[in-house]
């Protein structure tokens, strides 16, 4: 076995001997390490007000001057409640909603138009109609079920006013819809 002291002794030319001791990125000793005799000493006298970076303890409440059980906040957890309640509470009365939401973008709205009609009612209704029609089938492959989507045999884009008629619509599932688009590409 090795004799851990020995190899990570030190001697500091004052008649004292001990181990390397090492600290974290704020100067505090790491756990697990065996402090010499010389440091022990120092904080054993330099503690609390002696120590010389006292600075009178933990803070004391601004308002009603209880001593804080943390050195972040400046109030109390009883001053800051009775403070942000009812009419004091700084978000009273504030309607976040419509012009005075937080994400409102208004006329400069970042969601495309084919978005939003893609998550229209209209359009859920649509596809829904174009499902049962085709008994929840897929045309190409006539796999029943899975992952149904609604295809446009002309383009959504190009086609708008023939978006929402039911002649236009077939149930492809996701391979099939994939294979049809990447079919179309190549060709234009």
């Amino acid at each position: 076995m090795i004799n851990w002291g020995y190899v990570a002794g030190f001697y500091d030319g004052e008649g004292t001997m001990g181990f390397r001791v090492g600290r974290d990125k704020l100067g505090r000793f790491l756990k697990g390490h065996i402090l010499s005799p010389k440091h022990i000493k120092f904080l054993k006298h330099n503690r609390g007000e002696k120590s010389p970076s006292w600075k009178g303890g933990k803070p004391k409440c601004s308002i009603c001057g209880k001593k804080l059980s943390t050195y972040i906040s400046k109030k109390c957890s009883k001053c800051f409640s009775d403070g942000r309640k009812g009419k004091n509470h700084p978000m009273y009365g504030v309607h976040r909603f419509g012009k005075n939401a937080p994400n409102y973008k208004g006329k400069n709205c970042k969601t495309p138009k084919i978005k939003i009609i893609r998550r229209s009612l209209k359009y859920q209704i649509w596809r829904n109609k174009i499902f049962k029609r085709d008994n929840w089938t897929c045309l190409l492959c006539n796999q029943r079920g899975g992952k149904l989507e609604a295809h446009h045999k002309k383009s959504f884009t190009h086609f708008p006013k023939l978006r929402f008629i039911l002649k236009n619509g077939i149930t492809l599932c996701l391979k099939c819809h994939k294979k049809i688009h990447t079919k179309k590409e190549r060709e234009v």
